[in-house]
């Protein structure tokens, strides 16, 4: 028989006999597929879409290995699509590669990325509006971050002081600037390995940021490359060749140098006052003078 001809009419009385509150076995079910379609169906081993494991699929159709994986899989089909296929395979707002789906703009109907499941319930509960989605962010806290508005390079003396009193003044001074969007390079950032120590040596040949070339390579980049060359000579007791070397770099670039230092200070000479810009008496007078430098709607 034919797919495209009618039953015959035995074949009818026999399937609405057995129909009737019957328990039909799995060879009841092979005779019934070959009357009514004159073969058994053909099995083929198939990969299923969601869960990427074998199975034995109907020769015509089946993609999925599971009701499970055919519900799993809402989404997944969409993502290997080719309007898709540009899209980097991982949420597009928090990151996470798991439970993606494709995400379309719902007034053209085009696509828009990838969002995991999660994040795409949250724009379609704030309905795809970019002032809901911001009013959110503000009630939960948020607050915009501040442009940058210039770079600081805190120098000052390091060898043979303890990392507290090395460090401190320069977490005081990154307090002041760093919410008004001036960044502030310290010498000292990455190498917590130092922070057990009281008296920090010149060098230290073990570690590369430390090392001699290590400590060169990037004070002399970070001296060249600031807006403002912001030196704490406070308390000196010897002179600091190294923070001497810094501000020589800064003023071959015509980089603003602010000076905190006391009048009777080891590093008062005359060619490095002449460098300076500023020589500042207090280490607060040097802050105010920074910004004065970087911030150009500032009134006091």
């Amino acid at each position: 028989m034919s797919h495209n001809q009618p039953h015959s009419q035995a074949t009818k009385e026999m399937m609405s006999h057995n129909r009737k509150g019957k328990v039909k076995s799995a060879e009841w079910k092979a005779k019934i597929s070959t009357a009514l379609k004159g073969k058994k169906h053909d099995r083929v081993e198939r990969i299923c879409e969601n869960c990427g494991n074998p199975f034995m699929a109907d020769a015509r159709q089946g993609k999925f290995c599971s009701a499970a994986c055919s519900k799993g899989s809402r989404g997944v089909t969409k993502l290997r699509s080719k309007p898709f296929a540009k899209f980097k395979k991982v949420c597009e707002i928090c990151g996470s590669p798991d439970n993606l789906c494709g995400d379309h703009d719902h007034k053209t109907n085009n696509p828009r990325g990838i969002l995991c499941k999660r994040c795409n319930l949250g724009i379609g509960n704030l309905r795809d509006d970019p002032k809901l989605v911001f009013a959110a962010a503000k009630y939960l806290g948020y607050k915009d971050p501040v442009p940058s508005i210039g770079k600081v390079y805190l120098a000052g003396p390091i060898t043979s002081l303890s990392w507290t009193d090395a460090t401190v003044w320069r977490t005081h001074v990154a307090s002041e600037l760093e919410p008004l969007g001036i960044i502030c390079y310290s010498p000292l950032r990455f190498k917590n390995y130092l922070s057990h120590l009281n008296n920090i040596a010149d060098s230290y040949p073990e570690f590369g940021l430390s090392s001699p070339r290590g400590i060169t390579t990037r004070d002399r980049w970070d001296a060249m490359r600031c807006d403002v060359l912001f030196v704490n000579f406070l308390g000196a007791q010897k002179v600091s060749i190294g923070t001497v070397m810094e501000i020589a770099w800064a003023d071959s670039k015509r980089i603003p140098i602010v000076i905190a230092m006391e009048e009777n200070n080891v590093h008062r000479h005359s060619m490095l006052v002449e460098s300076a810009g500023y020589v500042c008496p207090t280490l607060e007078e040097a802050i105010h003078t920074t910004k004065a430098l970087l911030i150009n709607n500032g009134t006091k």
